[in-house]
């Protein structure tokens, strides 16, 4: 699991290592004044590109309020990066991952 507070620009909460772990599940929950998120999402990577689950039916997404947060993944110094990062407000994530071995 993780946690981590007061985010305003773009933050890596969660990192692993891609010569161990080709993909995840994320399950976590953003807050960011009265904006909340629940989001469960799927990620794998081929060592340099990483493709998640947003613009697939697997993704799960609910929100109140106009959305204020947003995340993203890469890849940076051989470790995949869940980054967060907040246009207005501070932000609040968290979740939990599980990482699929190679």
């Amino acid at each position: 699991s993780y946690s981590s507070t007061g985010i305003t620009t773009q933050t890596a909460v969660y990192t692993f290592p891609i010569a161990t772990y080709r993909g995840a599940e994320y399950f976590f929950q953003i807050t960011n004044g009265t904006f909340y998120q629940v989001v469960k999402v799927m990620v794998v990577h081929d060592g340099t590109n990483v493709v998640s689950s947003e613009a697939y039916t697997d993704d799960i997404q609910i929100q109140t309020g106009t959305q204020n947060t947003s995340f993203t993944f890469d890849i940076n110094s051989g470790n995949l990066r869940l980054l967060v990062s907040a246009s207005s407000g501070s932000a609040t994530i968290k979740g939990s991952a599980r990482l699929l071995v190679l």
